[in-house]
Order: structure tokens, then C-alpha cells, then sequence
């Protein structure tokens, strides 16, 4: 199958000189991942929420120039297999699609790797033998901003909730992080506050501003929706479930236990074992 295929024409487009917050209010209205970045009508790259958590920028201030990345361009033409080595080599969650020098829009890696159900061999592989095992956590009584410093330390965007016992009660997304600032905050464009959510170079002054946001324990900041997987799940089911709540990875749980996770960069990987 050929990229243009799956092409996305609609998709969430900012201006460089847009500040951090504008994109977040953008991201957020869309429930996308990520955005392309426009110097006027040039694009220049893409940017991504992922982005957000390596930042100790004040995003009510802060340009999207700021955040950029360069990224591959495609024609269309492409096999998915080629689109699949490309995002996984780029690490990006969109590439954009551009024919005769028109931008047709962009291609996901989630449209990506749903082609795997065109190649049963792939298909009907359980996930607990692709999964990495033994995922990060973080206990229910921790504040959101050890969180974000996990998040950023180890690159993930999804974070396994767990109680004492080490049973899981619910998952922490980069979404839910961006959200509770955006709420608490109340949008720093409107009110002229300054911040950030690794919160300024000083970690001590980032307390004594807003100690409420920093400690605010992780289990009150979740949707009630807690959507897992087993092992002997299947990767099309598993991409079911993951275009369904539209997620970018799937927690594998044995019991109550949360055993591993697999994410769209594993299926990407996988899609790569085809020869095109």
C-alpha cells in the first residue's frame, strides 16, 4: 500500500512565531499529537507534546521556534514500510505528505501501523512477546511533578499508576499532565502568568510558586477510564483497543500486576520485519 493512501488532510497547523501555549490550546482542541510548523506558508518541521516535557520554557511567552523538529518529507508514494522506517527513525508521531510541492496533509504513525492487519503473520502475534517487560511506574501518592521528571528522564509519554501493592489503578498521560496546567493555570495568554511544566531552571523557586500543581498526588489527575491488555492479546486487537481510546501504547497487566508495554514505535518495528 502506498502512503498517500492513508493521508490525513486535516491536522493541526501552527506559525513558529505562535507562542507554547497557543499550541497547547491547539493540541488539546484537536486531541492530536502533534503539529506542523509554518514560517508563514514555509513549513519548517513539526512539533509534538512530547516536545513539552523536555522544556523549561514560559509558555505564555515562549515561540513555537523554540520546539521545532525537522523531520523527513514524503511524496505519497512511498510503501507503508518505508513511512514506518521513517517515522521510527525520526521518532516523530506525524509525517507530512507533499506532491508536486502542495502539502496534501500528513501521515500518523497510528495509520501507519494499523496496516499491520493486512499481514496476518504480524497480526495474530501476542503482545507479551513483543512488550517490554518490567515497566516504569509511579505510586498513587506521588506529586505530578516526579512524574513529569520521569516522563522526561526515560522519554515516555504514558505512565503505569500503582498503589502500595504494586496493583495498577489507573494510567498517567502527557495528556493529563498538559491539562491540569492548563486548567490551574487558566491560560497565561489570558492572565499573564509565567510558566512552564518542568516549571523554571530553579526547581526550588518552581515549589514556592506552585506548590499545588508540583505535589498534587498523580491519582487525582486521571480520566476514570483505565484501559489495559494481556499478554496472550493479539497485535490487532491490541491496535483495536489503541485506535479506539486513541493511545499511543498499551499497558499489559497479569492480575492487577502491570508486567510490560508495548507502544507504537514497537509496532513500528514490527512492520518493518516486511520486505518491500
Amino acid at each position: 500500500m502506498r502512503v498517500i493512501e492513508l493521508v490525513k488532510s486535516e491536522y493541526v497547523k501552527v506559525d513558529k512565531s505562535d507562542t507554547i501555549s497557543h499550541l497547547i490550546c491547539e493540541l488539546e482542541r484537536s486531541h492530536d499529537r502533534a503539529a506542523l510548523v509554518f514560517d508563514k506558508k514555509n513549513l519548517v518541521g513539526i512539533t509534538s507534546k512530547d516536545r513539552l516535557l523536555n522544556s523549561r520554557l514560559d509558555l505564555s511567552r515562549t515561540k513555537v521556534d523554540k520546539m521545532i523538529i525537522r523531520i523527513p518529507i514524503l511524496t505519497g508514494d512511498e510503501e507503508v514500510q518505508e513511512a514506518a522506517r521513517l517515522l521510527f527513525t525520526s521518532n516523530s508521531p506525524i509525517l507530512p505528505i507533499v506532491k508536486n510541492k502542495v502539502l496534501k496533509g500528513v501521515v500518523s504513525s497510528m495509520a501507519v501501523v494499523s496496516q499491520i492487519k493486512n499481514f496476518p503473520e504480524l497480526g495474530m502475534r501476542r503482545i507479551g512477546d513483543l512488550m517490554t517487560k518490567n515497566p516504569l511506574t509511579i505510586n498513587e501518592d506521588e506529586g505530578v511533578g516526579k512524574a513529569i521528571e520521569l516522563m522526561r528522564k526515560h522519554k515516555i509519554s504514558r505512565l503505569p499508576i500503582v498503589d502500595k501493592k504494586g496493583d495498577i489503578l489507573n494510567i498517567l498521560s502527557i495528556t493529563d499532565v498538559i491539562e491540569l496546567y492548563t486548567m490551574n493555570i487558566g491560560g497565561a495568554e489570558t492572565h499573564g502568568n509565567q510558566y512552564s511544566l518542568m516549571g523554571p531552571r530553579s526547581n526550588k523557586a518552581y515549589k514556592s510558586q506552585h506548590p499545588h500543581l508540583v505535589n498534587f498526588p498523580v491519582k487525582n489527575i486521571t480520566s476514570n477510564t483505565l484501559v489495559t491488555a494481556e499478554a496472550k492479546t493479539t497485535v490487532d486487537e491490541a491496535l483495536d483497543t489503541m485506535a479506539a481510546y486513541n493511545i499511543s501504547s498499551l499497558v499489559i497487566v497479569e492480575g492487577k500486576k502491570p508486567v510490560g508495554i508495548i507502544t507504537v514505535r514497537d509496532l513500528l518495528k514490527l512492520l518493518l520485519q516486511i520486505a518491500y
